[in-house]
């Protein structure tokens, strides 16, 4: 457990989410021009070793982690 899980969970965050132990962010992106870059230039998201919450399921927000989800794909449906 970290220190920030009580809090995490107070607000409604997924217990398993990459978030409580500081290897996501998730970057407001109304205007899509974030998901679009990202989209665009996979190749960045591996050189840094980024991946990358679907646009479908982030209508607003961009949801980058540093740790590859359990199907390793780049992009990926949580």
């Amino acid at each position: 457990q970290t220190c920030a899980l009580p809090i995490y969970k107070s607000v409604g965050g997924a217990l398993k989410s990459q978030h409580i132990w500081a290897n996501a962010i998730d970057i407001q992106d109304h205007d899509g021009n974030l998901k679009k870059w990202c989209v665009d230039n996979i190749e960045r998201l591996v050189e840094i070793g980024l991946w990358m919450e679907s646009p479908v399921c982030t209508p607003h927000w961009v949801h980058l982690q540093t740790v590859p989800p359990k199907s390793k794909s780049r992009i990926f449906v949580p």
